[in-house]
């Protein structure tokens, strides 16, 4: 323990949010400018632009961990100031205390974000994009009716542009959506009222909304009919003119098919009102009726009749190398465009282009899997970038770890998208990554893709790219949908993508696949555990007692909420009816052999990562060998999160090689990127790299790169400790760790990046691997770390692991500074006796080990407890034995801290002197190089200011500590004692407005860190600057609240604030 007086760490904060006392709940409100509004239909007021945006991107992704780095951007830009984070802090308090909720229920802090929960119903977006769903549904099914309705009811909850008031969210991807799924249930609700003959006030409304979206058709097409059936038919001639010409002239195409066919109608109903909107055409010609006959007033089409064996006209001959030419549009003659515009109402009229011996639709999709759940947010954003007006092919991509889930959901949206592409959909695995096979090589993926478009092996040409133009061609008139499975590559992929407008592509890789272009790309993670609850239930076909909620909660945890794992189980439960949920989560609960648990017949974990794996080993490419590797190695370190530093040094190659390999495993879903720079494995991921490692005749090699990592974090930790405590014997040094940190800012934020791996092993993680003693080292070199950035909590359960660890290998020097650094975090918290007690006993070790160096430190801070305790006669007397002890010579932190000591105590029989000494004190810190002791000098400095009576200098002392925390090196403690300090200050100097403002930024940031100690001082300052202000009833309000978040603390303040309590209760009372 290192400091006195006033100064020491805080507790690790929470962000906890809760929307209302008493469970009631708020209801989110984003179309438009953001509002929320309670369910008495109070709108709760969101103050301040930065609160707002912060709800606001919490809001794009309910119930997801939105990663610091993207609430940073959406808050200040691209680069956000060094402050971020702390003021990220405040504006979380502030968002909370804005909903009127202090506990905390739905924002939670997650180790590499912010996570709000969401409710079903609660966010209008939601029911905004089911209520257009229903209508969109309606309308395929031909209820008109239902379709109106349901349209109206969504466009009723639109009231502007999405997150209007949010200018950091103009153009998210969120936001267009939400424009487009808008346009769509307009187009809906238009249809309708078509269908329902109700045309009256609809041309005005399509009038304006085709000069918003000069482009697209489907509104065009509405206008035109509506014009045609009221008389208008002059108007709905120039309306398609209009449309045609800018059509022509900006994008180089011809209106689509939709399009051409209302215009038929116009010129053939050019005296008929009211007629019903046409009916689309049969998807593929009734093989029983005649295939070539056309709507009456319909011109003929050029021959397009395939029969087997014959390629698509008007191309005479096909050879190998020859391309087809483009098919010939259906209503000209001309050279069709390349794609044409699918519309949401009446689809294009499918390609009439096989003969009577070729099926009538194609159908070629598996059934999608059973019982399925979740993932409403990426079906809507695929169904619309598949179902929207465009010019050219629609192509999403799915990608994500191998069992998460990515043909599950292909094949349930491509059911829902059957009445969208009338000409059918084709169906094709890949083979990326099906254990024992070979990907699929593009040759005879076309091959395959041909044949089932009913094209003859005969005229399939063997050449790549002469079978890419074929296969265009062929699909270039149709509306048809492909899903191409499991994807290897971008380059096994390219040519198979058709480029006609009415075609779409629906593809699943493990890998993103990004050069591919597509328009949208969904990553999936895992299900919610809600969601996996539901899927377990539904795939096993059992029903769940309450009784069994624990026990199923633990199961889909323990599956890491991963679609392939939670069937194997539900397949498991469903052939054994009398297994109980509670033992098949037992024996998943047993690591070594859980994969062996999650294979049942043809489904397989193991198998599903082996395939990835073994893909990565047989490449070729060194890239994936490294990555393989790495691979390895993870299994064998066994820590929570990795860097290209820490691999490279298991792998024994430089930082570049080992983020290439990391990345690597980034895009074939093995691992997951946590924050920049940081990866982490799926849980189960993380069970087959322990198989891995653990094969035979890997352990040596493994062993050696585990030894080599644990020595670069004990090294470089001690670089990290001895730039935060720049003085000799503070910790101990070690040669190399690699580059020197250029300051404490530094070294903080290296130990911010690496303190999940460091926690794991000076904790449980450590066992077996580093032994007692080095375990100990770990602890003690740590602790700087832990005491400046204010992690009680980890260090409160480090030191006593450390404690009973010393015991143990009767290392008593270890548990004496194990001890003191508990000591410190107690005190640190108000609990001021309890530290006393810590340090006696660290005391009475190091007179057993005659360590006068560690005695005069440990009696050093106790007389600042005794101090604080108010046993001023013996806080002198233990000073004086500490000052005994000191050697001739000591280094100038070590005479910093001593000084703080002496100035301390002297405080309350002597300021003027105590004054001199914390000068001293921070003299002898900046020759040190210590930051963090100059900030608890400036900091002591102005408290005896204040204790004098002086508050103007007071605030200067406090404003030179604040300046010396802005440069990144702050220590939690320390900055909190200077806030309260400089608050009393303005406070006293009668500025009231800025002492106002002080304490509650101070109430919000220790709230939002948890840091109830601090709180209940705040609240205790707080209360006097309302006092000043006359607010005698809200001051008395902020004493209660003191007093109860410092009921069990050694506060000083704790027995003025009962007499202020009590002396307030009495006067309301009177």
């Amino acid at each position: 323990m290192m400091f006195f007086g006033r100064c020491g760490p805080s507790g690790v904060g929470r962000f906890l949010f809760r929307v209302r006392r008493g469970g009631v709940p708020v209801r989110f409100a984003v179309l438009g400018s953001l509002t929320t509004v309670d369910d008495d239909g109070v709108t709760v007021v969101v103050g301040g632009p930065k609160p707002r945006a912060l709800l606001a991107v919490l809001l794009l992704e309910p119930n997801r961990t939105v990663p610091l780095d993207t609430v940073r951007a959406a808050l200040w830009g691209e680069d956000p100031p060094p402050t971020a984070t702390a003021s990220l802090h405040n504006h979380v308090a502030r968002l909370r205390r804005s909903l009127r909720d202090a506990d905390g229920i739905r924002l939670r802090t997650m180790t590499h974000g912010l996570q709000l929960r969401v409710d079903e119903g609660e966010l209008d977006r939601d029911v905004f994009e089911g209520q257009v769903r229903r209508a969109q549904e309606a309308r395929n099914r031909g209820d008109w009716e239902a379709a109106e309705r349901d349209a109206d009811a969504a466009l009723a909850l639109w009231r502007g542009a999405p997150f209007a008031d949010v200018p950091a969210l103009a153009g998210h991807p969120v936001v267009t959506l939400l424009q487009e799924q808008r346009l769509q249930a307009l187009e809906c609700r238009f249809e309708a009222l078509l269908h329902l003959d109700r045309l009256d006030g609809l041309a005005a409304e399509l009038g304006s909304l085709v000069k918003e979206h000069p482009f697209r058709e489907t509104l065009h097409r509405q206008l035109m009919l509506v014009l045609g059936r009221t008389d208008r038919q002059a108007e709905a001639l120039a309306l398609f003119r209009s449309l045609r010409r800018t059509l022509v002239e900006e994008l180089g195409v011809e209106p689509g098919p939709a399009v051409q066919e209302a215009h038929r109608e116009v010129l053939r109903s050019a005296a008929v009102r009211h007629r019903e909107p046409p009916t689309p055409a049969a998807p593929f010609a009734d093989p029983v009726a005649d295939p070539w006959t056309l709507p009456a007033g319909e011109p003929p089409r050029p021959a397009q009749r395939l029969s087997a064996g014959t390629p698509p006209r008007p191309a005479q001959r096909l050879s190998a190398g020859t391309p087809p030419r483009p098919a010939q549009h259906p209503s000209t003659g001309t050279s069709a465009r390349p794609a044409q515009h699918p519309s949401s109402g009446t689809p294009p009229r499918p390609a009439r282009h096989l003969s009577a011996a070729t099926p009538p639709r194609l159908a070629q999709l598996p059934a999608p899997p059973g019982g399925f759940v979740g993932r409403a947010e990426h079906i809507a954003e695929i169904r619309c970038e598949l179902e929207a007006d465009r010019s050219r092919t629609a192509l999403a991509v799915i990608s994500g770890m191998p069992g998460v889930g990515k043909t599950g959901l292909a094949l349930h949206i491509a059911e829902q998208l059957r009445h969208a592409f009338p000409d059918g959909q084709l169906y094709l695995n890949l083979h990326g990554a099906t254990p024992g096979v070979a990907p699929l090589a593009p040759a005879d993926a076309l091959a395959v893709l041909l044949h089932g478009l009913g094209v003859d092996a005969r005229r399939i040409p063997s050449d790549v790219a002469a079978g890419s133009a074929l296969l265009r061609s062929t699909l270039a008139p149709t509306r048809t949908l492909l899903v191409l499975d499991d994807a290897a590559s971008v380059s096994q992929v390219r040519p198979l993508l058709p480029a006609g407008a009415g075609c779409a592509v629906l593809l699943t890789s493990r890998q993103p696949l990004a050069t591919l272009g597509a328009s949208t790309h969904v990553r999936l993670d895992p299900l919610s555990p809600q969601d996996s609850a539901l899927l377990l239930e539904r795939a096993s076909g059992r029903s769940w007692a309450a009784t069994d909620a624990e026990a199923v909660a633990r199961l889909v945890a323990l599956c890491g909420h991963l679609p392939l794992a939670l069937r194997v189980c539900a397949a498991r439960l469903r052939s054994r009816r009398t297994l109980p949920v509670e033992k098949l989560a037992e024996r998943l609960a047993r690591q070594e052999d859980r994969l062996d648990h999650l294979e049942l017949e043809d489904l397989s974990v193991r198998r599903s990562l082996m395939a990835a794996h073994e893909a990565l080993l047989g490449s070729g490419d060194p890239r994936d060998g490294d990555a393989a590797t790495a691979l390895v190695l993870i299994g064998a370190l066994d820590l929570p999160e990795y860097g290209a530093p820490l691999m490279a040094t298991a792998m024994d190659s430089t930082e570049r090689s080992a983020e290439q390999a990391l990345d690597r495993l980034v895009e074939v879903a093995l691992l997951q990127e946590a924050g920049w720079g940081r990866y982490v494995p799926h849980d189960l991921v993380r069970d087959f790299a322990r198989e891995l490692a653990a094969r035979p005749g890997a352990h040596p090699e493994n062993a050696d790169a585990v030894e080599r990592s644990l020595r670069w974090y004990q090294r470089r930790l001690a670089r990290c400790a001895a730039t935060l405590r720049p003085h000799p014997g503070r910790v101990p040094e070690q040669p190399g760790g690699g580059t020197a940190f250029v300051d404490a800012a530094a070294a903080l934020a290296w130990g911010d990046t690496e303190a999940a791996n460091l926690l794991f092993l000076a904790g449980s993680g450590g066992h077996g691997r580093l032994g007692p003693t080095r375990t100990l080292d770990l602890i003690n070199t740590l602790f700087p770390y832990l005491h400046d950035r204010g992690r009680v909590r980890d260090l409160e359960r480090l030191t006593r692991h450390a404690i009973t660890l010393a015991r143990a290998s009767g290392n008593t020097a270890a548990e004496g500074r194990a001890l003191g650094h508990l000591a410190s975090a107690h005190y640190s918290v108000g609990r001021v006796r309890q530290a006393l007690l810590l340090l006696d006993e660290a005391v009475e070790l190091s007179e057993h080990l005659s360590d006068d160096v560690a005695r005069m430190r440990h009696l050093g801070n106790r007389a600042a407890l005794l101090r604080e305790l108010g046993r001023d006669t013996d806080a002198r007397t233990t000073l004086a034995r500490c000052l005994a002890l000191r050697p001739d010579t000591l280094a100038p932190g070590e005479e910093a801290i001593l000084l703080g000591h002496q100035g301390y105590v002297a405080e309350l029989t002597d300021p003027r002197s105590a004054l001199s000494f914390h000068l001293r004190s921070r003299e002898l810190a900046r020759q040190a190089g210590s930051a963090v002791i100059e900030q608890v000098a400036l900091c002591n400095t102005g408290r005896t200011h204040l204790a004098l009576g002086e508050p103007a200098q007071a605030l200067r002392r406090f404003d030179e500590a604040l300046r010396v925390m802005a440069s990144g090196a702050a220590h939690w403690n320390a900055e909190r004692e200077t806030r309260l300090g400089r608050a009393q200050a303005l406070r006293e100097l009668g500025r009231l407005a800025p002492a106002r403002e002080a304490c509650g930024e101070l109430l919000e940031e220790t709230t939002a860190r948890g840091d109830s100690y601090g709180r209940g001082l705040a609240e205790y300052e707080y209360g006097h600057v309302l006092r000043a202000l006359g607010n005698e009833q809200e001051a008395l309000t902020r004493w209660n609240s003191a007093l109860s978040a410092l009921d069990g603390t050694d506060a000083q303040v704790l027995t003025d604030l009962r007499t202020l309590t009590a002396t307030a209760t009495t006067t309301a009372d009177s």
